[in-house]
């Protein structure tokens, strides 16, 4: 792709990321982004077949910088919990920034379009392998008992951030509980050494 086509591509999928969180997945229509990058629907045809296609894409592109932010964070050089504080962190901030409306529209529009729910499935599958990466690297540096199930507590950490995420907006008491993540990181933490 030239480097002209990509920059459009680009420009697409930010309004469309725009588009999509203020006014949803129904409400927005093609005529709408095309607006938006002050071209013709029918140019968009040359970068999507489809409005779900564009939607896809917009999904795919916010879950994969998760991802990156979520690498570099468990790349760092600094005791497990300060990184999953701070992976956690990180993750409220990209929810955040997506709030109010695309975290809702994905969760709505993966009940109806499996390879929505496809997408979001395999980010939460790569989102565990890669905290569960770390944590097996502290059990190498002793941070965590040699039979921790780092497996499990890696699926088990990105599900509560993950719940934490989605209803925080319409559950405060469980917003206030990951307002500290450490709290949530002592509690796991707490549970390994009652384990040993």
């Amino acid at each position: 792709m030239s480097s002209r086509k990509a920059d459009r591509r680009r420009e697409i999928l930010d309004e469309a990321t725009r588009l999509f969180q203020s006014f949803g997945y129904r409400k927005t229509t093609l005529d709408d982004v095309a607006g938006a990058v002050r071209i013709r629907k029918s140019s968009l045809y040359h970068y999507f077949d489809s409005k779900d296609e564009l939607f896809r894409a917009v999904v795919s592109d916010m879950i994969g910088e998760d991802r990156e932010r979520i690498r570099k964070v468990m790349e760092k050089e600094q005791p497990l919990r300060r990184i999953l504080a701070e992976y956690w962190e990180t993750m409220k901030r990209s929810h955040e920034q997506a709030q109010p409306g695309m975290t809702p529209l994905i969760d709505e529009l993966s009940e109806f379009y499996p390879v929505i729910r496809d997408i979001v499935e395999d980010h939460f599958n790569k989102t565990s392998e890669i905290l569960e990466e770390r944590m097996r690297r502290a059990v190498k540096e002793g941070e965590l008992p040699e039979d921790a199930p780092v497996g499990d507590l890696a699926v088990l950490l990105t599900a509560v951030q993950e719940e934490y995420n989605h209803h925080r907006f319409f559950f405060p008491a469980f917003g206030k509980l990951g307002e500290k993540p450490e709290r949530i990181i002592d509690l796991i933490f707490c549970w390994l050494k009652k384990a040993e």
